[in-house]
């Protein structure tokens, strides 16, 4: 799994920087939806070329959820391939 981390940390956002653009995951304003395996909340972020609106999907680490977080990755994967 380290190997599979390894390759997206071009694609890190700091957890702060995350919270902020949330509303530290704000259900009533910021949820846009929610899946199997956790929410999606909008946000806006800053980055070098300006600002972009963004979805966030927060992984739920239930421990009834098990499969949650290979699926989550799975997902990140799949949506960055270029």
């Amino acid at each position: 799994m380290d190997a599979v981390l390894q390759k997206f940390q071009h694609l890190k956002i700091q957890l702060e920087d995350i919270k902020e653009a949330t509303n530290d995951f704000n259900d009533k304003k910021n949820r846009i939806g929610r899946g199997g395996f956790g929410n999606v909340y909008k946000g806006e972020l800053s980055h070098y070329m300006g600002r972009s609106m963004v979805a966030i999907k927060r992984l739920n680490l239930d421990s009834r959820n098990l499969q949650g977080t290979p699926e989550f990755l799975k997902e990140i994967m799949t949506l960055t391939r270029g």
